[in-house]
């Protein structure tokens, strides 16, 4: 027993970005960095498409708690618009910057060079020119979600704000909240996605044709970690000691 071999553990890691800096503009390669960090390993995570923003709120349109817009960098695990309270800011990934300004790339890309297993992900659809309401909206902005490159997981669309929306109660935005302005127009959305989808080797998030921002990216780490060889020792020990504890009392009765 006291020479068992040490028992191996897998645990979540959770990609929340929040150590990298709002970009202006591509900052694939620092994130790609950042991911094989929390892995252990050089090389094993490309990316593509993406940049890493705190700030950016649709242009003063994302919806939120009094006007104050919620989005994936105020708030965590947010289910709707009106789920939590706007807090500090941190790192998420989007296709587009702080400023607003956009680097040409409609799709953030991520790569694994070992399958893993994706348990869930927090993700934002931000409002788009093209959609400020429902009389001018001639197509919803969307966000779909694909794994190994062509493997749809989910489509969804924005809505547009409502009290007795499908996306939360908040209906006012930094733009609307003027004493005359009244209830933000444009569709948006933000929510979280959980599952377990296994042999995972890459993540695609698109959008069309609004920005999209993603955060938290939570996976099972593909390489197991050996738990201290000293725990099983001291366990073993331990179950020794019981078992003498109880062949002297035997041996007494």
């Amino acid at each position: 027993m006291l020479c068992g071999t040490a028992m191996s553990a897998r645990a979540d890691i959770v990609f929340n970005f929040n150590s990298l800096s709002a970009s202006s503009g591509n900052n694939s390669t620092n994130i790609a960095n950042y991911m094989d960090g929390l892995l252990g390993c050089s090389g094993c995570v490309t990316v593509t498409g993406a940049a890493t923003d705190t700030t950016y709120n649709g242009d003063g349109h994302v919806v939120g708690p009094g006007g104050t817009s919620l989005t994936l960098g105020d708030s965590n695990g947010a289910t709707s618009n009106s789920s939590t309270t706007p807090g500090s800011t941190d790192t998420f990934l989007s296709n587009v910057t702080n400023s607003g300004g956009t680097f040409g790339s409609n799709e953030i890309t991520i790569t694994f060079s070992t399958p893993v297993t994706l348990k869930g992900f927090d993700y934002e659809i931000f409002p788009d020119a093209s959609c400020q309401s429902q009389r001018s909206c001639s197509s919803l902005p969307d966000f779909t979600f694909d794994v190994n490159g062509s493997t749809q997981i989910f489509s969804k669309s924005g809505v547009f704000p409502s009290s007795g929306g499908s996306n939360g109660s908040s209906t006012e935005s930094p733009d609307s909240s003027c004493w005359y302005c009244g209830t933000e127009q444009s569709a948006q959305y933000i929510g979280t996605w959980s599952g377990t989808l296994t042999n995972v080797t890459s993540l695609s998030f698109i959008d069309w044709p609004a920005a999209i921002g993603v955060d938290n990216i939570d996976i099972l780490n593909p390489s197991p970690v050996p738990e201290p060889r000293g725990a099983a020792i001291l366990l073993a020990g331990l179950l020794l000691i019981a078992l003498a504890a109880k062949k002297i009392q035997f041996s007494k009765s």
